[in-house]
């Protein structure tokens, strides 16, 4: 149960997709009896903080990622220098309506996309022999064409694995052979999600994005929804609660912001959580990018886009996973005592609760 605060209703009800925080709280029922207390505990917190109208002050102020970091950064460069850094993190920026050069056409690697499914751990690889073959490059091409063309002879799983691997095989596969691997997909696997949110993608393949905004958003709601607006994100509100018992970390804590594409009505439309996080070796802060997740490919752009002006505004580098080139990030568990991270190479997780990719 969730003691609603006075007033919640007042405060909340005028939010998109309201319904959301219902349903969420009821997936937090599948977890353990600590687990689901922790995160209702942080959920009735989140919700009261918003009613009262201290939720950023103590979002911010609360935070053990930027009360240890102000720690580390004044040493090196003093408490002025880090109170305009916070000013600036905190104020984030402006709307602004996306550039043409921010909207560009970019294919879908299915190789990437089922790589990085297996890395996060989305479908168990003992039930997936052939399409985790193919992902390391050995010559399985003979068998899933065996299986796929003898499916009557095959089990349905074998058959799902078989389907998987030749849509890497093929590279650029239709839409319709999309579909047919998601309707072999098991329906309480992550990858079902994902599977939709790939076909989705492929049928997106042109928009109207006139009245589209690209912005740096520390808005709670739309924290909130950050993985049920877009495809493919196992944070979403209806998803496995071992998973989305981390989407209050998001919410809660300062570290955190997110660099958003909006529909018209307010919709997120493509998203990257970025996270102010420390250097231990430079000594100094880094703005992190964790990967975009787009309901449409051609706005990943724009979000990559603004997550550069926004390090450039803050003073500070713009790293990823990928560009991290062996460097290591400290991040601190934040209020929630969960948190999910995308960029689990780069990131060196300081204190129990960080759930680094693939260590759901």
């Amino acid at each position: 149960k969730i003691r609603l605060p006075e007033r919640c209703a007042e405060v909340f009800e005028n939010l998109r997709g309201l319904a959301n925080l219902f349903v969420y709280a009821a997936r937090i029922q599948g977890l353990g009896d600590e687990e689901k207390t922790q995160v209702l505990g942080t959920l009735a917190t989140y919700l009261q903080e918003v009613v009262d109208g201290t939720f950023y002050d103590r979002r911010y102020d609360l935070s053990p990622q930027l009360q240890k970091m102000k720690e580390l950064y004044c040493s090196e460069h003093g408490e002025e220098s880090w109170k305009a850094l916070m000013d600036r993190w905190r104020r984030g920026t402006r709307v602004e309506e996306i550039q043409g050069a921010g909207l560009r056409d970019q294919a879908i690697d299915v190789r990437s996309f089922f790589q990085t499914k297996m890395n996060d751990g989305h479908f168990p690889k003992e039930k997936m022999p052939l399409l985790c073959s193919v992902l390391s490059g050995q010559q399985v091409s003979a068998e899933v064409k065996r299986i796929i063309e003898n499916k009557r002879e095959g089990n349905r799983e074998a058959l799902f694995d078989a389907v998987c691997a030749n849509l890497v095989l093929q590279g650029r596969p239709t839409p319709q052979l999309i579909q047919d691997a998601l309707d072999l997909a098991p329906a309480d696997w992550e990858l079902h999600n994902d599977l939709q949110g790939l076909l989705q993608q492929f049928k997106a393949s042109s928009g109207d994005f006139s009245g589209y905004t690209v912005e740096n958003t520390d808005n709670h709601w739309d924290l909130f929804l950050c993985g049920t607006e877009v495809v493919g994100s196992c944070q979403r509100v209806d998803g496995d609660p071992q998973l989305n018992k981390n989407l209050l970390g998001y919410v809660v804590d300062g570290k955190v912001r997110m660099i958003a594409v909006k529909e018209r009505s307010g919709k997120i439309a493509a998203r990257s959580i970025i996270k102010l996080l420390w250097d231990a070796e430079q000594k100094k802060p880094v703005l992190f990018m964790e990967r975009v997740y787009s309901n449409n490919t051609k706005l990943n752009g724009a979000v990559e886009q603004m997550a550069k002006k926004e390090a450039e505004r803050l003073g500070i580098d713009l790293v990823t996973d990928e560009t991290a080139q062996g460097r290591k990030f400290q991040s601190y568990v934040n209020r929630s005592g969960f948190e999910y991270e995308d960029g689990g190479g780069a990131i060196q997780a300081m204190g129990e609760g960080l759930r680094l990719r693939g260590e759901h």
